[in-house]
């Protein structure tokens, strides 16, 4: 979530008798009638919604977000520097979006503004399951029923607004199978009690779900309702967060790819902007491309002249955390807000997700972009999954090749468990998918650099991380890495010319990167996007040497794999040891094991073809 460790749909608009109509390319997500700005948004400060008002506001602001969205909140005044502040700003200036600050300070007027549209109320207990019961039977309901604390509730009963159920002593469970024919299963809202003052808007206007996810499986419930999830069909949405591995490989097997987002607010206003708004020309959102400034589409054919220089590229992590993006990404001088960003090139991922849950803050990613900025999905594309665990992970690629195709963010950073998974081929098969960068092992380096080709396009590892303080291994300070990349080789002919550095954006920063990009062109390395890395990769290798992929990978270890295609690896020989064994991934490059020896098809893989 909000320190994870470890990716966006396309509207299209038509115009039909002055009504936005948006058709989203996965129907997981939800979308209003009308576009935010149709009608002004009140705007209310979290001065006055505290504790359980934080709830009746957000159950509110879901139900009206169905048909048009017209509420916002923001943590105090207008005149704030606050990234939700920041956020509405940027719609009231590119996308027509206009404010009422009429209850700023005055929740109850905003509910007494629309008792004659609220149908009823449920009440619960904020430190309790009953929190999220109650957030449950708003998001299942067909009519307007808002969730309040006691106090809330009489001043709605005072309003003549009908008192439905005392929810209470409820859990999710009881009211799940009260509700479940109101619900869209398509997606589920993770969320702790205590974190009931997020997302409980986005759950009400999507009709998901809400309950916490429990220890490493989830619980009887999650796997209950992640059941049925998966029964509606495959790339459903989990919003919220858990336990990051076990929740990832949970959700994953039943179809549902993550959104970390359990910080999250204001998603319904932000859904629904129509990028375009405003604009002269109505133009689908399918022609933008963030990667424009920064390099075309990676093609080969094009052969440089060599620089002689070793190569490398920086990429930021986390960029698959929604709460993040729509908080601080931009706003904040550690990240994308650094007044030193454009200095040197870098690269940030970021989900393609926002494309439906908040496309405003993914054109203002494009818009602000310099030349020395290019763009990679978050894990594993369109959100977050392990390629090896998810229920149909052809589905998933095919998703998220339609979002390259629709942002021209055209390479997949992929986060898996294993190394040579038959999985990771699966992104590089997409079309509009130019390479895949494979994160996996320590820090995301585990591989410290392997890399080579799958369908005719690049698998690119990572070579050392930028994370911690460290001087060894493949966690390490800015130092560290400047002294690992600066004493690689320089021919651009060899996979062993070209480094990608991951960036732990929990533990380092745009100065950073600065400061050891700065180093590493004084001591004559070239350092430049992740986009130009794949571009000269693609043209410039001269051995494709084929990724190695198969079953091999689950009795094999500590393996190598180097410029001339040799795979080397210490495989279980079946007799309670090891067996040094090598493979010419030219020869064939689909393995397993046999008795220590590392196979292809019916025989052993040669070193010579």
């Amino acid at each position: 979530s909000t320190m994870s460790l470890k990716a966006f749909v396309v509207f299209a608009i038509v115009v039909v008798v002055g009504v936005v109509e948006c058709q989203q390319l996965n129907p997981a997500y939800p979308s209003s009638v009308q576009p935010t700005g149709t009608v002004p948004l009140f705007v209310v400060s979290e001065l006055v919604l505290q504790n359980e008002d934080a709830v009746t506001f957000q159950t509110l602001a879901g139900f009206l977000s169905r048909d048009v969205p017209q509420t916002y909140r923001i943590p105090t005044y207008m005149n704030g520097t606050d990234s939700l502040v920041f956020w509405l700003k940027d719609m009231m200036t590119n996308y027509n979006v206009t404010i009422d600050t009429t209850y700023l300070q005055d929740f109850h007027g905003l509910l007494s503004h629309y008792k004659n549209h609220i149908d009823g109320f449920v009440t619960f207990n904020i430190s309790s399951e009953s929190v999220n019961a109650a957030i449950t039977y708003s998001a299942g309901s067909s009519k307007l029923i808002v969730a309040a604390g006691a106090a809330t509730g009489a001043f709605l009963k005072s309003l003549g607004i009908p008192f439905v159920k005392d929810l209470t002593q409820s859990t999710v469970a009881d009211v799940y199978s009260e509700v479940k024919e109101g619900l869209r299963l398509r997606g589920v809202t993770f969320q702790p009690p205590s974190k009931s003052g997020n997302l409980a808007e986005f759950s009400v206007f999507a009709q998901f779900p809400t309950m916490e996810y429990e220890g490493n499986t989830g619980g009887d419930l999650v796997n209950d309702v992640g059941a049925d999830v998966a029964a509606e069909g495959v790339n459903s949405i989990a919003m919220g967060w858990g336990p990051e591995i076990p929740y990832v490989n949970t959700l994953g097997g039943y179809g549902m790819y993550v959104h970390a987002s359990d910080w999250a607010s204001n998603l319904g206003s932000y859904a629904n902007v129509n990028v375009h708004m405003g604009l002269k020309e109505h133009k689908l959102l399918q022609q933008f491309s963030l990667n424009a400034k920064s390099s075309k589409r990676p093609s080969p054919g094009k052969k440089k002249d060599a620089t002689n220089k070793h190569t490398v590229a920086f990429l930021m992590t986390d960029g698959d955390n929604i709460q993040w993006m729509v908080n601080t990404w931009a706003t904040q001088p550690q990240w994308f807000g650094s007044p030193q960003r454009g200095e040197v090139p870098m690269g940030w991922t970021i989900s393609p997700g926002l494309l439906s849950l908040a496309p405003s803050i993914l054109k203002y990613a494009e818009t602000h972009g310099t030349s020395n900025d290019s763009f990679v999905t978050g894990p594993s594309g369109v959100g977050y999954i392990y390629p090896e665990n998810f229920s149909n992970v052809t589905a998933f690629a095919n998703l998220t090749n339609e979002y390259a195709k629709g942002t021209g963010i055209n390479i997949v950073n992929v986060l898996a468990a294993a190394r040579y998974s038959m999985v990771h081929s699966t992104f590089n098969e997409q079309d509009d998918v130019a390479a895949t960068l494979l994160y996996t092992g320590s820090c995301y380096a585990g591989p410290a650099g392997q890399s080579g080709f799958l369908h005719g396009k690049p698998v690119l590892t990572g070579r050392v991380a930028m994370w911690g303080p460290g001087d060894t291994g493949q966690c390490q300070g800015v130092d560290g890495v400047v002294d690992v990349i600066s004493k690689l080789p320089t021919d651009e002919t060899k996979p062993s010319g070209y480094s990608l550095v991951p960036v732990h954006a929990w533990s380092h920063n745009m100065s950073d990167v600065v400061r050891a990009a700065e180093k590493l062109i004084s001591l004559g390395v070239d350092v430049v996007t992740p986009s130009t890395l794949v571009e000269r990769f693609v043209a410039n290798v001269e051995k494709r040497c084929p990724y190695p992929l198969g079953s091999f990978q689950d009795s094999c270890d500590n393996c190598t794999f180097d410029d001339d295609c040799m795979l080397q690896c210490s495989c279980d020989n079946g007799a309670s040891g090891h067996a040094s064994t090598t493979c010419n991934t030219q020869c064939c490059s689909l393995l397993s094991n046999n008795e220590g020896v590392l196979w292809c098809d019916d025989h052993q893989c040669p070193t010579s073809c």
